[in-house]
């Protein structure tokens, strides 16, 4: 028989089982995903109540935990675990970065942003007319945003770009005050549609699912019968990608979603056997051994080639840079220093590619016009 003591102990072990049974229930029910098949950085649980973002770099164990709250009161965030409660639908936005504004515009809830930074990088119509108007806030730069002005005021929600973990910590103040920040961690995907799939995280934010999944969903399959077009195609050209700042060039990583999109649009990236999804710093010598039997340059940061000399003479040992076959995606650049290619571009897989391939294989879309890539001449 079991002395008193011994039955309340039991019963004691008993109620810690299920407490901890239900605090990892959130974890391993969202690692299991039924929404994001191409996306490797987030997980969403099957009734898509609990998101889980991972933030560091081949770690799945470093994450953050969003818990959306339709029709429920949010608790307290929880900063120490990185689990935060997000009350949907959200209506008013503070989006940060161009990336997180193409989003939310392809589901046409561009009229919810009440505030954004880097205001001259940004190109859509929208944001433009409503800041010069007066109606959208300007916190100043994407890296360091004015988390004050945040405050006053008071978007449901922040969503921005994921650079470290510092930044949950610059940002304590916003959590602790209420206003989750939802961060977005697209860039380090391995695949262009699993960076165009965060799509579907900003429709559950606004509880526009259906709207997300429909655009996803037409970009994939644009995108899939694109690659299907140069497949088998044995003739590959060498692609050089990337360009110097200052004296390093910056190569994209042979894990990277641009070196995927490279080999999807029937080309053979001088630098697919490295490993990283971020970019690679390699010096110009470097640079010159790899790029010797380049065909194709893609990826300039420059609009001409005398631009291009004098931004550095190096370029000129490089042998594509004195071809004709040499790309910038500057084609939809604004005066004011935007970019088409950093915000439309960011989901638009599909439209990417249909670019490269038109450039890597001409007669494949004999009649199509680039729409982010432009020839330097």
């Amino acid at each position: 028989m079991y002395s008193k003591k011994n039955i309340v102990l039991l019963i004691a072990v008993f109620y810690l089982f299920i407490i901890s049974c239900n605090q990892s229930k959130v974890i391993h029910n969202s690692s299991k995903s039924t929404l994001f098949r191409y996306a490797q950085n987030i997980r969403s649980s099957k009734n898509r109540d609990t998101v889980i973002v991972y933030i560091s770099q081949g770690n799945k164990t470093d994450s953050i935990t969003y818990i959306l709250c339709k029709n429920t009161s949010p608790k307290t965030n929880d900063i120490t675990r990185k689990i935060f409660y997000v009350p949907i639908p959200v209506t008013h936005v503070a989006a940060l970065s161009t990336t997180e504004i193409a989003c939310i515009d392809a589901i046409n809830q561009t009229e919810s942003i009440i505030a954004t930074s880097d205001i001259f990088r940004i190109s859509n119509p929208t944001i433009k007319k409503k800041f010069k108007e007066g109606t959208i806030l300007d916190l100043g730069t994407s890296m360091n945003e004015n988390r004050e002005k945040i405050l006053i005021a008071k978007p449901d929600v922040v969503i921005k770009t994921f650079f470290s973990p510092q930044d949950i910590q610059k940002d304590a103040i916003l959590l602790q005050s209420g206003i989750p920040v939802i961060y977005i961690n697209n860039w380090l995907e391995k695949s262009p549609l699993g960076r165009t799939e965060w799509i579907q995280f900003i429709g559950m934010l606004y509880g526009k699912e259906h709207e997300a999944d429909s655009v996803f969903s037409e970009i994939e399959t644009q995108y899939r019968e694109l690659s299907n077009k140069v497949k088998n195609l044995q003739n590959k050209p060498k692609v050089l990608a990337g360009d110097m700042i200052k004296d390093v060039w910056y190569l994209p990583g042979g894990a990277s979603y641009m070196a995927q999109f490279i080999k999807d649009a029937g080309g053979d990236y001088i630098y697919a056997n490295n490993t990283i999804t971020g970019s690679s710093a390699v010096n110009i010598e470097q640079l010159i051994g790899y790029a010797k039997q380049a065909d194709v340059w893609i990826g300039a940061d420059c609009m001409t080639k005398q631009e291009l000399l004098k931004k550095n003479n190096s370029y000129a040992y490089i042998p594509v840079c004195n071809s004709k076959r040499c790309y910038n995606y500057h084609k939809r650049r604004t005066p004011q220093g935007g970019n088409d290619y950093w915000e439309s571009g960011t989901i638009r897989a599909d439209y990417i590619l249909a670019d490269l391939i038109h450039i890597f294989h001409p007669t494949i879309l004999p009649e199509y016009t680039l729409v982010y890539f432009k020839n330097i001449e």
